[in-house]
């Protein structure tokens, strides 16, 4: 066990020190522009606070697809939870019934 966590801390203090500039990445918040309107959250979480910038010069389309996946995401996503949330739940006091 000490050795495995030892090879994983170095894997990840090794890799993660490692800043891959080769590949492209875009993040944005599909379902929202502007997460929040309030100025201290965005001071507080600076990351998790930013607008969305598209390029809209360079992959104009980009925008409306990814709005869109991230409501089909959403769409299917959240029903499928729910069943979850009742399938555990239901096993839960079915175990407990059982004991």
């Amino acid at each position: 066990m000490t050795i495995s966590l030892t090879f994983l801390s170095f894997f990840f203090l090794f890799f993660l020190s490692l800043l891959d500039t080769s590949k492209g990445s875009y993040y944005a918040n599909p379902l929202y522009d502007d997460v929040t309107d309030d100025e201290e959250l965005k001071k507080k979480f600076p990351t998790y606070c930013l607008s969305n910038v598209w390029p809209k010069e360079d992959l104009p389309q980009l925008e409306i697809a990814f709005k869109e996946l991230g409501k089909k995401v959403v769409e299917v996503a959240t029903p499928l939870a729910r069943l979850c949330d009742l399938y555990g739940t239901y096993n839960f006091f079915l175990k407990i019934s059982l004991i």
